[in-house]
């Protein structure tokens, strides 16, 4: 209970069983140029110590299994979202040779010593914890530089022009959004870098607030019944009343029957820009 008590309140909206459901079925995963990069860029190895910080339902999770790192713990407040986490990387889980675990845990209070992580990722997450509070946190359980790994797939209207209309009924239109709900594409998670930044004494101690980035396009199959998975998977989205959500899943449905290419629950390609950002701990804090 006090981890829900700590979420913002559209966060809550995570912890049901029906909307973590929908996250398995309809968020996309990410393009493996994002995990290649840890490897090749970033320096860490099969047996690098990672931490997927608000892991979800383990999308990111999964593809660290599938390439190969041995050692990773998935941090995540929700338990519906655990559990569905834990299903999803069950056989790595079981699997003698690696150490997957799953556990409870806030942003701002990490259960773990000082110096554990060569590298901790924050996938599609980062904007509901962007407060210096957690970035001391995160800095803490870091070892001496070690990587802070941001990583956000973005729809683009740009990308998806056959599917701008579908896309403005829930990115934009004022009756199906929520200003004050925390997202990536708002940019409000930058200003916790700024504020470090801004600060002699922790621009020096926690992790570089001069975060370099890369992006990736990111193709994924989807159809009209993941869509409607990925819409009621949003956070103030899944809170609506029913009727507002079937509103809303009645014109995405019109919309994406209307068009040759998604019509009867026809597969298509929607394509994401996946967007990375990363830094590291100091190895000499002051």
């Amino acid at each position: 209970m006090t981890e829900i008590l700590n979420l913002h309140s559209n966060a809550k909206a995570y912890h049901n069983k029906e909307v973590s459901s929908n996250y398995v079925k309809g968020r996309p995963s990410y393009p493996i140029e994002s995990i290649k990069m840890l490897k090749e860029e970033l320096g860490l190895t099969d047996d690098s110590v990672i931490m997927d910080l608000a892991c979800g339902t383990g999308k990111f999770s999964k593809m660290l299994c599938e390439n190969n790192f041995k050692n990773i713990v998935c941090v995540e407040p929700s338990p519906e979202f655990r559990d569905d986490c834990s299903n999803v990387l069950k056989e790595f889980i079981q699997d003698e040779n690696k150490n997957i675990k799953v556990v409870n845990g806030l942003a701002t209070s990490l259960p773990f010593e000082d110096d554990t992580f060569d590298c901790i990722c924050a996938a599609q997450s980062f904007h509901w914890y962007d407060n210096v509070d957690a970035v001391k946190e995160i800095t803490r359980v870091l070892k001496p530089g070690g990587v802070f790994y941001l990583i956000w797939n973005n729809l683009s209207e740009d990308d998806n022009p056959i599917f701008k209309s579908t896309l403005e009924l829930f990115k934009d239109n004022k009756q199906y959004n929520d200003d004050n709900s925390p997202k990536f594409r708002t940019g409000k998670w930058r200003k916790v870098f700024q504020d470090i930044k801004n600060d002699e004494i922790l621009s020096k101690n926690l992790i570089d607030p001069n975060l370099q980035s890369r992006k990736f396009k990111n193709e994924q199959i989807t159809n009209t019944e993941n869509i409607i998975a990925t819409t009621l998977s949003i956070s103030f989205i899944a809170l609506f009343p029913q009727e507002k959500k079937d509103k809303l899943i009645s014109l995405i449905k019109e919309s994406l029957n209307s068009k040759e290419e998604s019509k009867d629950n026809k597969d298509f390609t929607m394509i994401y820009l996946t967007e990375v950002y990363f830094s590291r701990k100091p190895i000499n804090p002051i």
